[in-house]
């Protein structure tokens, strides 16, 4: 009898530790307050703050994205572990929604709505080759070219408030924008921040056209113009240690920090 009980307590802890070590479909840790999970923190406002929405998503070592992957107006959270992404449509611990692979583990991955369907699939930039898919499934790319340097820094907007997502690259504090998901040269040059910020991007006043930010630290600077200038808007949120992200988490129309920890 001792013995039975014994066997059914260790088997018992072995299948916690398991499900601790294995998380459900890969995307989140089997359980919210699983040491393992990552924290998300939500805030509403560019401004400084509490998060208005906090929630466990995917493990360390996972690089961490944002997108509207159901075309309901709300960005919510998605993980790229090695190739493998997991996407979630809600702003919730769980499981993902969608599972596909996609790209090289050394690749960086980027998010946009590339043909203004209003879902952001993925993309991966390897080397200065920028491969888009316009479907969030695995697949070949449905756009191929080559914008800036290997050693520059990638990002993603709709700079020209057309609905669709093009290239730009931050060089140092120098970024290069362009209008076309196309090899070419940029159509908005400008300087902004210093070469050790952590460039984001999001339309920070509400006109559909997205323009600069820097963090620096756990300081947000934010321009409302795709040109040289100072911050319109700065705040503090987060830690220096922090991720930080940018997205549309209430379907208000503006874009408001995150920092995944």
């Amino acid at each position: 009898m001792k013995l039975s009980i014994v066997l059914r307590v260790t088997l018992a802890a072995l299948a916690v530790l398991t499900l601790a070590a294995f998380p459900v479909q890969g995307a989140q840790a089997a359980s919210p307050t699983a040491t393992a999970a990552r924290a998300w923190y939500l805030r509403n406002f560019n401004s400084g703050g509490v998060a208005n929405v906090g929630y466990t998503y995917g493990l360390p070592g996972d690089k961490p994205i944002v997108g509207d992957w159901n075309g309901d107006g709300i960005d919510t959270p998605g993980v790229v572990r090695g190739n493998t992404w997991y996407l979630r449509n809600s702003n919730t611990s769980g499981v993902a929604d969608i599972v596909f692979t996609y790209g090289l583990p050394t690749d960086k991955p980027i998010v946009g709505d590339w043909n203004g369907d209003g879902i952001d699939t993925p993309g991966v930039v390897r080397g200065s080759t920028w491969y888009l898919r316009n479907f969030n499934s695995s697949g070949v790319a449905n756009s191929t070219f080559s914008y800036g340097l290997p050693t520059d820094k990638p990002i993603v907007g709709d700079w020209n408030g057309d609905g669709i997502d093009t290239p730009g690259v931050v060089r140092g504090s120098t970024w290069y924008l362009r209008n076309f998901n196309s090899s070419g040269a940029a159509n908005i040059g400008f300087i902004y921040g210093m070469p050790t910020d952590r460039p984001v991007v999001g339309d920070w006043n509400g006109d559909g056209i997205d323009t600069p930010g820097v963090v620096r630290g756990n300081t947000w600077y934010l321009r409302n113009f795709n040109s040289t200038g100072v911050a319109n808007i700065f705040f503090g949120y987060g830690l220096a240690s922090d991720t930080p992200l940018v997205g549309d988490w209430n379907r208000d129309g503006l874009d408001t920090p995150a920092v995944v920890r």
